[in-house]
């Protein structure tokens, strides 16, 4: 057989006799070389990437070769090179943020190097070959090179990349996808299925679908687990397997949707690991935890399931992922998709799919009382019959919008509220400028600021801004409420749709975008903003062209607004 076991590659290691292995799924491969290895990453990445990539000793070409050194043979002439600052993922979560500053060798070589992980990038695009400089504190660096690399690989070849966790049956021949946007509760259902003991464990953000045969073909993907507070709290069994979370998982001040992080190893013991190679994909459940209701179940027809994924809340497209893109190390094949071929389309359609809201089966805590302060954030129940949050890049139109609503609502007698999620980031710029001495202008933004203001709010309080905002929804009395600068898919937006807010999308070609931006006259502008590719994965209920006229955005206004004054109760329809 031309795959062995990641347990042959351990006994190698500590004979000593370990130089280099061809790592594969059968789809990507990935060369591994060690020139050194001082921290031991190799045996960490290793038991990372088992069992969904093993060692194959075919002589099939590599698509990736990573070659590892130790961090002080990234040599200091390299690190003066490094002058252009790139961000490759703002997380909150600890350790996870990744920044480098990138340059160039006269070779045509690129260089990236990061000063505070001690970590260097030497690498050419043409031979996909990549230089890997680092020791401990590399490990974050190196998985998320290898991981997004392969899922950019993978669609190339024409893998499609479903978000999802997923289950696969004790005979290992069914998988159960659970899909879905941020905060429905893909794991929470996860964790049932295989806490309940007919399924095992198979993927846990991310499953690579193609077709074999006519049918559907489901692999598993590597993550680092991350688990939301309210899952474990769900399950008692789970709090007594992670002893060291027990702090937080008691901690009320911890809201339900506070993820932790999980290292791959603790979690694999508790969970097992997936079992090796593909099986069929079964069924795809999109689960809605929800605390109001029971839980059942509702199989979507043919249209529902296309037009689910034709749509944007269930498939990722690596090309547009910065961690996959960053180098700028093309694949072998560099027309890579974005939507799905018509065999897989067609092979999706026949697969079961199954709508499941309603609150979890092994719920311990319906009951438990939050509060907006202890960051629980309980459903607001006041005012607002109509939630609206407005999304869009910067220039689009989102106030434009507001406005337009905001006109519309008050002209049919209702009360009408704009509350913003930036709102302590304009107090905190006009403190700022007046601590320096300088006028600021009524409405002039200081987008750079604004932002690095922000990451600093969110580094010291992930929930800070949405605190504050729940604070300010709690005592309006509004009939309408109107949010028009929603940007954040991990924190905000989960908030605001837990509490019944509709997603306008609003789309605009650049050059429109560009001159409206030129016009404000902001202190300072960022074009494309690393929070733009966030707006990109929130899912709108309804979107709005804005790339004709005033008259022409004005219609679609108040046709959409239309339609919602339909669904409002009696008393407040006009």
């Amino acid at each position: 057989m031309p795959f062995r076991s990641a347990l042959q590659v351990f006994n190698a290691l500590i004979q000593g006799s370990y130089m280099g292995y061809l790592l594969s799924n059968g789809v990507f491969r990935l060369s591994l070389q060690v020139e050194a290895d001082p921290a031991g990453l190799v045996p960490r990445l290793m038991a990372f990437f088992t069992p969904y990539l093993m060692v194959d000793n075919s002589d099939a070409p590599a698509d990736l070769t990573v070659c590892l050194h130790a961090p002080q043979a990234f040599e200091t002439p390299w690190k003066t090179r490094c002058q252009i600052p790139h961000l490759i993922r703002e997380t909150y979560a600890v350790g996870f943020t990744l920044k480098v500053w990138r340059g160039d060798l006269p070779n045509g070589e690129s260089l990236a190097w990061d000063p505070e992980k001690q970590v260097g990038y030497r690498y050419r695009m043409s031979t996909r070959k990549v230089d890997f400089y680092g020791a401990e504190d590399a490990f974050i660096h190196l998985i998320e090179l290898v991981r997004y690399y392969g899922l950019l690989v993978e669609s190339a070849k024409g893998s499609a990349v479903l978000h999802s966790s997923a289950v696969v049956s004790r005979s290992h021949k069914a998988v159960t996808a659970f899909a879905g946007v941020k905060g429905a509760g893909k794991t929470t259902t996860m964790l049932e299925y295989v806490l309940a003991g007919e399924h095992d464990y198979y993927s846990g953000d991310k499953l690579l679908l193609d077709v074999q045969d006519g049918r559907v073909r489901a692999r598993g993907w590597p993550d680092y687990p991350h688990i939301g507070l309210g899952s474990l709290r769900q399950h008692p069994c789970l709090i007594e397997e992670f002893p060291e979370l027990a702090g937080l998982i008691n901690d009320p001040a911890c809201a339900d949707r506070h993820k932790v992080l999980i290292a791959p190893e603790r979690f694999a013991q508790v969970f097992g690991r997936a079992p090796t190679g593909s099986s069929w994909l079964d069924e795809v459940v999109l689960p809605e935890v929800m605390q109001s209701a029971e839980r059942s179940r509702q199989s979507l027809s043919t249209v529902e399931i296309l037009a689910l994924i034709d749509g944007d809340s269930v498939f990722e497209w690596p090309a547009q992922f910065t961690t996959s893109t960053w180098h700028g190390i093309p694949p072998a094949r560099t027309d890579i998709p974005c939507a799905l071929s018509d065999a897989l389309r067609e092979a999706l359609s026949r697969v079961r799919w199954t709508y499941s809201p309603g609150r979890s089966s092994t719920s311990t805590h319906d009951n438990q009382a939050t509060t907006v302060c202890s960051m629980s954030f309980s459903q607001s129940t006041r005012g607002g019959a109509i939630r609206l949050s407005i999304v869009a890049p910067s220039g689009s139109g989102k106030s434009t919008a507001a406005n337009y609503l905001y006109e519309y609502f008050t002209h049919l007698g209702l009360k009408v509220q704009v509350l913003k999620l930036a709102a302590p980031l304009y107090r905190l710029q006009a403190r700022f400028y007046s601590e320096a001495c300088t006028a600021l202008s009524p409405g002039a933004q200081d987008q750079k600021l604004l932002e690095q203001v922000a990451g600093q709010l969110r580094f010291i309080n992930p929930f800070a801004l949405v605190k504050a905002f729940a604070q300010e929804l709690e005592k309006t009395e509004a009939d309408v409420v109107i949010n028009d600068d929603l940007r954040d898919d991990q924190t905000d937006w989960p908030y605001l749709r837990e509490n019944g807010f509709k997603v306008i999308k609003i789309v605009t070609d650049p050059l429109s975008r560009q001159r409206r931006l030129e016009s404000r006259k902001d202190i300072s502008v960022i074009h494309n903003s690393a929070l733009d590719f966030q707006i990109e994965r929130i899912h709108a209920d309804f979107t709005l062209a804005n790339d004709s006229t005033p008259d022409a955005f004005r219609h679609q206004i108040q046709e959409l607004a239309n339609h919602l004054m339909s669904s409002l109760p009696a008393g407040l329809q006009a």
